[in-house]
């Protein structure tokens, strides 16, 4: 998987086996938490991960195809709120449109 998104990616990816926040994954993999902002952003758009708010967080979670890469399945029930702005524009349920709130480095 790393030769394919690149070290950080990856390595964020998989640490997203439980919904995290930006925030919680720059503590976790000792990054700014701008660089991991940056990496979400991009596989937020390759429809690798999705993002949903509570309250004033705002947390990242794979998609099915991401648990495929990852060798695992896509939990469900793990109170993470899904929002119009996380649903997919497109037939392709993985596919993430919205990018308003990421902010890059």
């Amino acid at each position: 998987m790393g030769s394919v998104l690149g070290h950080s990616r990856s390595t964020l990816l998989a640490g997203l086996d439980l919904p995290r926040t930006t925030s919680q994954l720059a503590d976790r993999h000792h990054l700014s938490p701008s660089t991991v902002s940056y990496h979400l952003s991009h596989l937020l758009r390759a429809g690798l991960v999705t993002r949903a708010r509570e309250g004033s967080r705002v947390y990242y979670r794979r998609t099915v195809n991401a648990e495929r890469m990852c060798g695992g399945r896509a939990a469900s029930g793990d109170g993470v709120s899904r929002t119009r702005r996380d649903t997919p524009v497109g037939s392709a349920p993985q596919q993430a449109a919205d990018h308003e709130g990421v902010v890059s480095a």
